[in-house]
């Protein structure tokens, strides 16, 4: 092997971890960060229906609308101000306004899943009567009935332009015993219904369902088959042991698009792909076919429809991995769902490799020449 190929070999070597760094840079924070705390406007405390907006640089990340007076999110809760954000910007500075004007203080974005409080102050704050033309972001608003608000607009790491629904549900969760969340008052979720079991009891437990325009921004990639519905589905705790989604489906729309009811299924972004869930027909109606997904984590979730391929005479239901599970050894709304016989691929060795191949194969065409 002459000098040139061990030149080539050590420089394909060297490259495979930069390419594979700069992937993985790029995965969001999931589940994604967030920040609740008090907040003061022109030495006053803050009036319900204050818009804050968070950004990273000049790109919004996040915003959420106040529904009470000096504060802004709740702990322990599902409404707070997410932070949409990835791996290779940890530490980086978050920026709060509100009608354009910035915070006096900021935030360095901390890890997934982390919530910290900011309490924030903002002074020069034009009022209704002075407008600046400033960004104000998206609003917010509360429904009727104890133990649940929704609205449209967005109030998570999900940008509030991607945001056309979202209802949140107040519960009780008891240990080992399902749970059931009402989400039917807003049917255009989709999910109708979710029972959650508690690896303890807990008072006061939000589960939160959004309904997305388009695929979430918390995700890098789409999932396979025909989208019905994009959602993101988020709980005010780490002591849902596990849940029972419930969800329907038009048949109109599962016939327009060539599918059986049998291929429809949930799946969930576990950080880094898309899980497909255990997913159950329960029933069918004229109009609608229900469906039932267990999952051990929320997340965003899709609901999707894959073609059925026939070989042989036999029936193949394709699919983008193993149903989820979880293990005693985890928390499972912290593991990404993979299971452990099944390996994954690093795209960046696969192009390596081929970069590699590529420069051996010009290396002996030019020796030859």
């Amino acid at each position: 092997m002459n000098k040139i190929m061990i030149a080539v070999l050590i420089f394909t070597i060297l490259l495979i971890p930069g390419i594979s760094s700069a992937q993985d840079a790029r995965l969001a924070l999931n589940p994604p960060p967030s920040y609740y705390g008090n907040i003061t406007v022109n030495e006053e405390p803050a009036t319900a229906g204050t818009t804050i907006i968070a950004r990273i640089g000049e790109e919004e990340r996040g915003s959420i609308t106040t529904t009470e007076s000096s504060f802004y999110g709740d702990n322990p809760g599902a409404t707070k101000l997410w932070i949409r954000g990835y791996y290779n910007e940890i530490g980086s500075t978050v920026t709060f306004y509100v009608n354009g004007v910035a915070a006096q203080q900021t935030a360095q974005l901390p890890g997934a899943g982390v919530t910290e409080r900011v309490d924030l102050t903002f002074v020069g704050v034009p009022t209704p009567a002075e407008p600046d033309g400033g960004d104000s972001g998206g609003s917010g608003s509360s429904a009727g009935g104890s133990g649940s608000s929704n609205g449209t607009g967005g109030s998570t790491g999900e940008p509030s332009d991607n945001v056309l629904k979202h209802l949140t549900i107040y519960g009780t969760l008891i240990a080992d015993t399902n749970v059931p969340y009402n989400f039917s008052n807003v049917p255009e979720l989709g999910v109708y219904e979710i029972l959650a079991t508690g690896k303890e009891n807990e008072s006061d437990v939000a589960i939160r369902v959004e309904l997305l325009k388009d695929q979430s921004k918390l995700v890098i990639m789409p999932p396979d088959g025909t989208v019905y519905k994009n959602l993101n589905i988020w709980a005010g705790t780490d002591k849902v042991k596990e849940a029972l989604i419930r969800f329907r489906v038009e048949n109109s729309w599962i016939t327009s698009e060539g599918l059986e009811s049998s291929s429809v299924s949930m799946y969930r972004w576990d950080g880094s792909k898309w899980d497909r869930l255990e997913t159950n027909e329960i029933t069918k109606d004229e109009s609608y076919t229900y469906y039932e997904a267990k999952t051990y984590a929320f997340s965003p979730f899709t609901i999707s429809g894959l073609k059925v391929s026939r070989s042989e005479g036999m029936v193949r239901e394709p699919g983008v991995t193993q149903p989820e599970t979880t293990s005693e050894d985890t928390d499972p709304l912290r593991s990404s769902g993979e299971l452990p016989v099944k390996a994954k691929i690093n795209p960046a060795i696969v192009i390596g490799v081929i970069i590699a191949l590529l420069a051996i194969a010009a290396v002996l065409y030019f020796k030859r020449k």
